[in-house]
């Protein structure tokens, strides 16, 4: 595509943003001590919440390498995901198999229950982080409150990250959910990059894939960047790999702002559906 024009290894600025670069941030770093926090002082919910693109996803898999001798197991949570169902997710993300042909809720329930029993006897801590949580409903996030009451001598023998969008907050208001609330003992938000680390960031993706001397984002172009981007890692790479498709018609090696501004507002109002077009264009009338 571009590649070729600016001598680029690879493609600096992919959909999957350089994942050691975001763990490095602010917001990273912080969301892994709060988790760290959580783990320390026995509690047994947190709730995170953040963007579509902020990399919940990515800080998970993180977590899971960096704290080796913790269970963490995941569960993403779908539109369709209740009742039932949302049990059977749960069997599947602690790898039970099914001691019976066609289990009954109170069976899964059950199996659950003495798997996490089990973990705790072995004097090991599990932790379900479940992404996506604001598609789940109020029974079922009561469900998961349930299985949070698990509990040995006051301590307890299950920790549960809930990690969704936005409205999952709002969902947590509701007076069905007083003793969800109850139970929270962190709630933060997973932020995207400062200004300084975008800029950071772009410049340290065009030096590793060979770009220092053929491809530069001028200082307005990193300033509009930030601007639309609002730190969010994979609206940057897409900003930015949009922008690079559009300069290199014109044979361009120094990014001007003009350009950004440009490819942004093309893609506001483009009618494809890419998914964050969405928080694009959210973004871009904001700041009009």
């Amino acid at each position: 595509m571009y590649e070729k024009f600016y001598r680029l290894k690879s493609n600096p600025f992919a959909q999957t943003c350089d994942k050691k670069y975001m763990l490095n941030s602010q917001s990273f770093l912080m969301a892994k001590l709060n988790i760290r926090k959580m783990l320390d002082n026995d509690n047994g919910f947190i709730l995170m919440t953040g963007d579509c693109g902020i990399g919940k996803t990515t800080l998970y898999k993180s977590l899971e390498k960096e704290f080796e001798n913790i269970n963490f197991k995941y569960l993403h949570c779908s539109p369709e995901l209740h009742g039932i169902d949302l049990l059977h997710g749960v069997q599947e993300s602690l790898k039970l198999i099914n001691k019976h042909k066609h289990p009954g809720y109170n069976q899964i329930r059950k199996q659950i229950t003495d798997h996490i029993i089990e973990t705790a006897q072995k004097n090991q801590k599990l932790v379900l982080f479940i992404d996506e949580a604001q598609h789940l409903s109020i029974d079922d996030l009561e469900t998961i409150r349930l299985l949070s009451n698990i509990e040995c001598e006051s301590k307890k023998l299950i920790h549960i990250i809930l990690a969704g969008h936005h409205n999952l907050r709002y969902k947590l208001c509701s007076p069905e959910l007083r003793q969800l609330r109850q139970r929270l003992s962190q709630a933060f938000e997973l932020k995207g990059f400062t200004n300084e680390e975008v800029n950071t960031y772009i410049k340290n993706s065009i030096e590793i894939n060979g770009g220092t001397n053929s491809l530069r984002f001028s200082d307005e172009a990193i300033e509009t960047v930030c601007k639309y981007a609002n730190g969010n890692p994979m609206s940057v790479n897409f900003i930015c790999q949009k922008t690079l498709i559009e300069s290199v018609k014109n044979k361009t090696r120094l990014i001007p702002g003009s350009i950004v501004s440009s490819v942004v507002k093309n893609m506001s109002d483009s009618k494809n559906t890419h998914p964050l077009k969405k928080i694009i264009n959210k973004l871009y009338t904001k700041k009009q």
